[in-house]
């Protein structure tokens, strides 16, 4: 799974995919949506497929690309399942953090925000100490 959020974290990869959601392509075609080298869009199609978000098949001279559907139902899967565990509403500072439980979550006052809403969730009651909704 690590491979496929590594993959998913460039925007060139992300609009290759985007393009490959419209209908399959060869890599020529993809490289002429992009200013980049065509080199780089054999790696940045190397890197989808070592992640299973594309499968490639051979067409006479041409390999045509495609998007492999069932990696994205089981991210879809995987996101579900988190959020039915529990773990989405753990405080961030609960989570995997180094000793001491402190980190920067790169949210600056809205991940205090987040923080907070999270433990009215966990608590179960909803509301914040003032009493009100959150």
């Amino acid at each position: 799974m690590n491979d496929v959020f590594k993959a998913l974290a460039d925007p060139t990869r992300r609009r290759i995919l985007e393009i490959l959601s419209e209908q399959s392509r060869n890599a020529g075609e993809i490289a002429d949506a992009f200013s980049i080298s065509k080199p780089s869009i054999s790696h940045h199609l190397s890197i989808l497929k070592s992640a299973g978000l594309i499968q490639d098949e051979r067409q006479g001279q041409n390999i045509l690309y495609s998007l492999n559907t069932t990696i994205f139902q089981d991210i879809v899967k995987w996101f579900f399942d988190m959020t039915q565990s529990g773990q989405g509403t753990m405080r961030l500072s609960e989570a995997n953090g180094p000793a001491g439980g402190e980190y920067d979550t790169g949210y600056g006052e809205y991940g205090a925000a987040r923080e907070e809403h999270a433990e009215c969730k966990k608590d179960g009651t909803g509301e914040e100490e003032s009493g009100g909704p959150v």
